[in-house]
């Protein structure tokens, strides 16, 4: 069996829906994964050959829309396929299209959207919003919805009395909140303070202080 991921990564994007997939393929071990991913900048696309997966790259500047390169990527392969998508950008059509070349389509999604999946996995709670949830998807016999759906890793190590601290508030981070943070941890503490950054802010107050550290890449 082959289990596909299309999955994007980019400045703008962030590094989150790369990293769910890839705690997600863990559970495929002994199949052939494959990932599909756009070049976009700042893509982390040379993490997945890293972690001994498939890398199949789309060319955002190419004419030919997703939907037909995904189909001619998958057509190649005579096995049975899974397709898993995270992606904010692909939408209901597309599912509909490619869902009958593949056996079976899972989709990772915590917007209410438009879907047509044989899987729905959203990890998130929306509390007095649930009944309304439920009701946009109530055809859909395969709802993974809650936290027991989570694809974010646990805590591996814990430190009572940490040396330093780290900041991380994704990948891209377009509203600066690291920045922010960073400012305020500068006037309580003289430790080291490790920023973790992809995108391409201007660094001149980290520059400006010594127990500053921007870490650009990242190991999943």
């Amino acid at each position: 069996m082959i289990v596909f991921f299309r999955v994007d990564s980019s400045y703008k994007i962030g590094a989150g829906h790369l990293k769910r997939c890839f705690n997600l393929a863990k559970i495929f071990k002994g199949h052939k994964i494959i990932f599909i991913s756009k070049k976009f900048e700042g893509n982390l696309n040379h993490l997945i050959p890293k972690s001994k997966y498939s890398l199949i790259e789309i060319d955002p500047k190419e004419k030919i829309s997703d939907i037909q390169k995904v189909e001619e990527i998958i057509k190649k392969f005579k096995q049975n396929k899974i397709m898993i998508v995270d992606s904010y950008h692909i939408d209901h059509k597309w599912e509909k299209k490619i869902k009958y070349l593949v056996n079976k389509l899972i989709v990772i999604d915590d917007i209410k959207r438009n879907h047509s999946a044989d899987y729905l996995i959203n990890p998130n709670w929306y509390f007095n919003k649930n009944n309304e949830y439920f009701k946009k998807y109530k055809n859909c016999k395969n709802l993974l919805f809650g936290p027991n759906y989570s694809l974010i890793e646990s805590v591996k190590k814990k430190y009572k009395n940490p040396k330093d601290f780290t900041i991380f508030f994704g990948g891209s981070d377009d509203m600066g909140a690291s920045f922010k943070v960073a400012k305020i941890l500068s006037n309580l503490t003289s430790k080291r303070i490790n920023i973790v950054l992809l995108n391409k802010k201007k660094y001149t107050f980290i520059n400006s202080k010594k127990n500053f550290s921007i870490i650009k890449k990242l190991k999943f």
